[in-house]
């Protein structure tokens, strides 16, 4: 019988990655403000995708 490794044990641990310059970014999304009227629903919202973080 063959034993099933846990969840734990099956994870497989990947480097840090390494540190990013502002080129290296495949998405950039920066300083982001949306309201609806009085309402703030979105304030100076930041999002940066790097190359190979989607597939």
């Amino acid at each position: 019988m063959q034993s099933i490794p846990s969840s734990a044990a099956a994870r497989q641990t990947q480097p840090a990655p390494a540190a990013r310059t502002q080129n290296d970014a495949f998405v950039r999304i920066e300083n982001v403000v949306k309201k609806f009227g009085d309402s703030t629903a979105v304030d100076n919202v930041n999002l940066t995708i790097a190359k190979n973080e989607l597939f």
